[in-house]
């Protein structure tokens, strides 16, 4: 059975610490010491501003989006707010090296014959090496809010936006992450990747305090939503 005693007496000096009074049950210190040793390190903090959202602070940081949202108990990764602090794991990304392994050259083979018959020798030729087929790239198209001017338009730089695509272009109300919403315009991604466009507010959402704004294309599947604050903005 394996013993607990340094579990034990690091939770004895948490209670003491914290002023705890009386005597300490061995269950007590023993439930603050595993606390003490199963809290997850945090590489640093970070304070969610206007147009963020967990998988760009995640590329940011360089660590994997679901780590971010078990750390920081996100029952909805896509619901995240201006100010609120996120614990940044101390994960990184690392991408798998692949290995080639040669195939094994087949030894030569030698036969030699007894009286006036020649000697004959036989060689064989190394089988070979298997060339790895690459691995093709899944990129997910985002965008961010870079720009608002309240009752009249927002504009968005995007991401990894494929190319040669047209994209509806929907904003609604905030918590229905543009589903639904106004169809504003459809949007040309043209060569794809990173681009700027500013769109207009329709009238049924100007006064809202909080729009949701959403790009789709419905044949290919690909789409990106966000939100911001209807405030002038930077």
């Amino acid at each position: 059975m394996k013993r607990s005693y340094p579990a034990l007496a690091l939770g004895l000096a948490l209670a003491l610490l914290l002023g705890l009074s009386g005597p300490v049950s061995s269950a007590t210190a023993a439930r603050l010491a595993q606390t003490t040793a199963t809290a997850t390190p945090c590489a640093t903090e970070y304070v969610v501003k206007s147009g963020d959202w967990i998988r760009q602070i995640a590329r940011q940081f360089n660590v994997d989006w679901r780590a971010m949202v078990s750390v920081n108990k996100l029952t909805t990764p896509d619901w995240i707010y201006p100010g609120q602090k996120l614990c940044i794991p101390a994960q990184t990304l690392t991408s798998p090296t692949p290995t080639r392994t040669p195939a094994a050259a087949t030894p030569t083979r030698t036969a030699t014959a007894t009286g006036p018959t020649p000697t004959a020798t036989r060689t064989s030729t190394a089988a070979p090496s298997a060339t790895p087929r690459p691995t093709l790239a899944v990129t997910v198209p985002t965008f961010r809010i870079v720009g608002v001017v309240r009752d009249q338009s927002v504009t968005i730089e995007t991401r990894d936006f494929p190319a040669g695509l047209k994209f509806d272009v929907r904003l609604g109300a905030m918590g229905t992450r543009g589903l639904g919403g106004t169809l504003v315009t459809t949007q040309d991604s043209g060569q794809g990747g990173t681009f700027t466009a500013t769109y207009s507010l329709p009238a049924a959402l100007k006064g809202a305090d909080q729009v949701a704004i959403r790009l789709e294309n419905s044949a290919s599947g690909y789409y990106a939503f966000n939100w911001f604050y209807n405030n002038n903005a930077p």
